[in-house]
């Protein structure tokens, strides 16, 4: 089975919580300019 669905999956890694924050704030930074990329801060949530 192929998955077809518009989706885009990130995962970061870091030594530390505080920096896993900072990279994904960098990164909806970035996609905050591309207004057809749609998410909200719960997507950064971690698992």
């Amino acid at each position: 089975a192929s998955n077809t669905q518009p989706v885009l999956v990130i995962r970061f890694e870091a030594k530390t919580q505080e920096r896993l924050n900072q990279i994904a704030e960098i990164f909806k930074k970035k996609l905050r300019e591309y207004p057809s990329v749609k998410f909200t801060d719960e997507d950064f949530e971690s698992v």
